[in-house]
């Protein structure tokens, strides 16, 4: 068995054999040898020289954010699927394309290769403290100003951007990755990320509560926080597209969850500030979320992390919407792909 990579925005790293039978989502084999991803963390910053101010309607908690603009009433544009990772071509003060991955599980408006920031000139306005969510060994960043940002027909102006090392995010080989699109950014716009089709769509708008498969998140973290339900109990995930898993447990858990086969240690993962070792194993009780029952989930269960993520492995099944302003999101399954899949998705 070769050696794997995990790479994500929090993940430097992974070294060990991973045997790809385990990471299925929905009983759909993982593509590509070597190079599986996850996100275990959300990024936490706190503002240290630059204050934004407040916005009306904004979520509780939530940071002042750039101002955006959409070029119609919706705008759509396409996106690479690369391992899990949504990859877009953006420009930054009138240059571009560079490419850059779409998180819906990094709290900033924006993160910026340490290379790409020299490229541009841009100086630095102030300072972050990077935490990746275990509340060990904090760093802190630079903070950049944009004038403009560009991606499809979304046009944002005064942009706060974190600098950080970013080249090991893309695969061997491939493209670098140049840079992240955050939560934050899409603060009052409607976004959906069709999986299936590999297209995104921008629009002024709302979900209504009364939608089939529309839920409220919690943001009091400012990422989107759901509930789920799995073996008898209530849990909490962060839906995270910068996640290549398609779930991640705390590892505390895996002795008391029922799990279709022995865990076994697949890896090293590290993150931006430590490293955890890595298991995995398949799950006996389906996973609930959204009005769907989704059976046989592979997870991932990093030893000392705390964390729950639903990342791209069980999204890409599915066309994501998010409403920031009310607090909700919609999963809608790609029932035409249904028939095709091993481990069945059923509506409640």
């Amino acid at each position: 068995m070769s050696s794997q990579d995990l790479r994500s925005p929090r993940h430097l790293a992974v070294s060990g054999n991973i045997p790809t039978g385990l990471y299925r989502a929905l009983g759909e084999p993982v593509r590509g040898l070597g190079r599986l991803g996850l996100r275990l963390l959300p990024w936490l910053l706190v503002l240290t020289a630059i204050v934004l101010a407040g916005r009306a309607g904004a979520s509780p908690g939530r940071r002042a954010a750039a101002q955006v603009e959409l070029s119609g009433t919706a705008v759509h544009l396409p996106f690479d699927l690369d391992e899990g990772h949504v990859l877009v071509e953006t420009w930054l003060d009138g240059e571009g394309p560079f490419r850059f991955q779409l998180d819906t599980g990094a709290g900033v408006e924006a993160c910026l290769d340490t290379e790409l920031a020299e490229r541009l000139g841009l100086q630095s306005v102030g300072t972050a403290w990077h935490d990746d969510g275990s509340g060990r060994d904090p760093v802190r960043r630079s903070l950049v100003a944009l004038q403009e940002l560009r991606v499809g027909g979304l046009r944002a102006e005064n942009v706060t951007a974190l600098v950080a090392d970013l080249h090991w995010l893309g695969r061997p080989g491939a493209e670098p990755v140049d840079g992240v699109l955050g939560f934050d950014l899409f603060h009052d716009v409607l976004l959906t990320i069709d999986y299936p089709a590999r297209r995104i769509e921008l629009a002024r708008g709302e979900l209504s509560s009364e939608e089939a498969h529309v839920i409220d998140y919690d943001d009091s973290r400012g990422l989107p926080d759901v509930e789920l339900r799995l073996a008898g109990r209530r849990i909490r995930a962060l839906i995270d597209t910068g996640a290549r898993s398609a779930l991640s447990l705390p590892d505390r858990w895996r002795r008391s969850l029922p799990l279709r086969d022995e865990p076994s240690l697949v890896g090293t993962v590290r993150t931006v500030n430590n490293e955890f070792q890595l298991l995995a194993a398949r799950l006996r009780s389906p996973l609930e979320v959204a009005g769907y029952r989704l059976r046989d989930v592979a997870a991932s269960f990093a030893v000392g992390d705390d964390e729950v993520l639903v990342g791209g492995g069980l999204l890409r099944h599915f066309r994501l919407t998010v409403d920031q302003v009310n607090r909700r999101l919609r999963l809608l399954h790609d029932g035409e792909r249904e028939s095709k899949l091993r481990d069945r998705v059923a509506s409640r």
